[in-house]
């Protein structure tokens, strides 16, 4: 599988392209190759950090039942402030397919833009004791309109083990852009 970009951006325009991507009903996939998308997106999004949850549960300091609940905690706090959400695989092909995915935890359906908004199906993922709004409501967390999901790999888009990508998320969903 050759991953192709539909367009190669200069690492300033990553707002908004993440924001011109959502409104096409997309998920952005950057291609970094600048290696500093993360640090930009730091400080305006939640971040899960998958490839070292990852190495985490290769290396046996991290069980699966604790990498799913820290991609849930930043999800959950992601939708709450309206901040993107942004899966950094770094160099890895994140096991979202074998290893994440869980409607408790990170329903399937977060790389789908429209599924994602579904009340029914991100509330899952929210505790009893976190279900308060901004305000201390309780019962009444919402799913802040301006959240989004965006994903964001350091590898080579010419990278011959790229077919991972699509064996372990998926990429129905994503449009795929460079940073360079």
């Amino acid at each position: 599988i050759i991953m192709e970009a539909t367009k190669t951006i200069d690492l300033t325009k990553i707002q908004e392209s993440i924001e011109n991507v959502w409104e096409t009903g997309k998920i952005p996939f950057f291609f970094d190759t600048t290696g500093n998308a993360e640090t930009f997106l730091k400080y305006s999004c939640s971040i899960a950090e998958i490839a070292k949850l990852q190495i985490g549960i290769q290396i046996g300091s991290t069980s699966i039942e604790e990498a799913k609940e820290e991609i849930r905690l930043r999800f959950k706090g992601a939708m709450g402030y309206g901040k993107p959400l942004v899966f950094f695989l770094d160099k890895v092909a994140g096991k979202f397919n074998s290893d994440y995915f869980d409607p408790d935890y990170v329903p399937e359906e977060i790389f789908d833009p429209v599924k994602i908004k579904d009340f029914d199906t991100y509330i899952k993922c929210v505790r009893e004791e976190e279900n308060v709004d901004r305000f201390g409501g309780k019962g009444n967390f919402m799913m802040a309109d301006e959240f989004k999901v965006v994903v964001v790999s350091t590898r080579d888009i010419d990278d011959e083990d790229n077919h991972e990508f699509a064996d372990r998320m998926p990429m129905d969903n994503m449009e795929i852009i460079k940073i360079s």
